[in-house]
């Protein structure tokens, strides 16, 4: 695996963006020295998201709701005052971010509006992973690329980042257990003996 961007930039922690698309690295300093160079407004970020992520349907799926979150009922104003972004959609089969373009499903009945509370929940609900499967995929990182493992276990390719790292949040597995520390134990001294 690179160390640097072809730039010369560590690929740090701090410095490393993760593509929620393939699981690709790229150089957080090239990304924002490329951005000051070719800026865009957030009115064509927006549209090309909309287009990519939605098939165009966003703006109607929000006005089919109400311009309101379906589950807490919060307005797209007291969102953009609270969270400083508009509101966003979800998936209801979970075959939309991350997914290949053939698997998406950008059926009006598929897409429902949530506030960023809501919709993380309903992720997290999801993305519950068991300290054995962690460990697979630290284990099974060598064979397959974050994107294929990510697609596997039904998480985004972020979630493999931090997990290949050993850095994650609660919200992965629910929680950091003794049985997982100790199979993080072996996992390392297995790491030590092949030199990794």
């Amino acid at each position: 695996m690179k160390t640097h961007c072809k730039r010369g930039h560590k690929f740090t922690e701090e410095n490393t963006y993760v593509s929620p698309s393939n699981g690709g690295r790229n150089c957080r300093t090239c990304l924002r020295a490329y951005r000051k160079l070719h800026p865009k407004t957030k009115d064509q970020n927006q549209r090309y998201a909309d287009k990519v992520l939605y098939s165009g349907k966003r703006e109607a799926v929000i006005a089919r709701d109400g311009g309101k979150c379906v589950q807490c009922g919060m307005t797209r104003e007291e969102h953009r005052k609270r969270w400083r972004v508009d509101l966003t959609i979800d998936h209801i089969d979970r075959k939309g971010h991350g997914v290949p373009k053939e698997l998406k499903n950008n059926n009006m009945s598929n897409l429902q509006t949530l506030c960023r509370s809501c919709h993380g929940r309903k992720d997290n609900e999801y993305r519950k992973l068991t300290d054995n499967q962690v460990v697979n995929i630290i284990h099974m990182r060598k064979e397959l690329s974050q994107g294929a493992i990510a697609r596997l276990y039904g998480v985004t390719p972020e979630t493999i980042h931090y997990i290949v790292r050993g850095k994650w949040r609660k919200d992965i597995t629910g929680h950091l257990s003794e049985e997982f520390e100790k199979n993080m134990a072996e996992l390392k001294a297995y790491k030590k003996k092949l030199g990794l």
